[in-house]
């Protein structure tokens, strides 16, 4: 490389860290706004906003010491959050959440569900040893095609996928295993019958590799564009019981099963931030939610890409 080509290329890295760093900034000074804007004003953890008793499910995806990637979350940051469910009790599992929602059982107010999209390895490796030393429950959602991908060409994401193995420890350590459809694609991009497919398939091949049933499904991307009544009957249908989507907001009993909000935490917050997420200081970013989905409904046919598979 010359010298021209190489200080052309510097420049050009420097531009798109500096485009990395902005947006970051910017979404972080925008979700920190709406959690203070949210306890200012009261909403936060008020009784009197949701009156009757509210459950939020939190997700996450990666976990690793990556700068600027919203998706992943440190290792320091998840154990300080978990010690803190842990300390006021209000971790929920996957069969409480489900009686929850069904009117079963009541739950102490701002409750929550912990969920991990995506299985990748550091759902294991990192954040599994976590959650047991804290004694916090939590569902994993995993994709069975990518199960096993030691590598991904996503320049975005420098780890690979749990292997059966690793999954079937996950099980054993008390985190449920869900599915995130059979190849993260969105069911909204597919015809009826392909997504019942989809859907059908990721059941059936989880609950034969893993020996136990999967009733709770995680919508891949989970926007507006990604979920509709066509997808609550195909969900339905073939044996889901609970279907979670992207969009943020409470839960209370007899919300809708199979179009339930989440709550998304994210990496690069401090913990005063996660606490208020946890009290509803993340809730009215639904309705940022409503109004971006269109932006954020890139083509998605393809699903993501995947290499060298192991543990098959």
């Amino acid at each position: 490389m010359t010298g021209g080509n190489a200080r052309a290329r510097f420049a050009w890295i420097n531009t798109v860290r500096c485009k990395e760093m902005l947006r970051w900034g910017m979404k972080k000074a925008a979700r920190g706004s709406v959690a203070l804007t949210s306890s200012v004003l009261g909403v936060s953890g008020n009784k009197r906003y949701l009156p009757c008793p509210s459950v939020r499910v939190l997700t996450y995806h990666r976990f690793g010491n990556k700068t600027y990637d919203p998706f992943c979350v440190s290792p320091a940051d998840f154990a300080a959050q978990m010690a803190f469910l842990a300390e006021h009790k209000c971790a929920l599992s996957l069969a409480d959440f489900e009686r929850f929602l069904a009117g079963g059982i009541a739950t102490p107010h701002n409750s929550v569900l912990v969920t991990i999209d995506d299985g990748h390895l550091s759902t294991w490796s990192t954040a599994m040893p976590i959650l047991q030393t804290h004694g916090v429950p939590a569902v994993a959602f995993v994709t069975p095609n990518l199960v096993g991908c030691r590598t991904t060409t996503d320049r975005h994401i420098q780890e690979g996928y749990a292997g059966w193995t690793e999954l079937r420890e996950l099980l054993a350590r008390g985190i449920d295993v869900g599915s995130h459809s059979l190849s993260h694609r969105s069911l909204t991009s597919m015809p009826v019958a392909q997504a019942r497919e989809e859907a059908a398939t990721s059941k059936s091949i989880l609950e034969d590799r893993l020996g136990k049933e999967v009733a709770a499904f995680a919508y891949p991307y989970g926007t507006l564009a990604d979920f509709n009544g066509s997808t609550r009957e195909i969900l339905r249908d073939v044996g889901y019981r609970v279907a979670f989507t992207s969009q943020h907001g409470a839960i209370s009993s007899g919300t809708d099963a199979w179009a339930l909000p989440r709550i998304k935490i994210e990496g690069g917050e401090p913990l005063w931030m996660f606490r208020l997420a946890t009290r509803g200081g993340l809730d009215p970013w639904k309705w940022i939610d409503r109004r971006l989905w269109r932006l954020q409904a890139s083509p998605r046919a393809s699903g993501r890409s995947q290499a060298i598979h192991v543990d098959r």
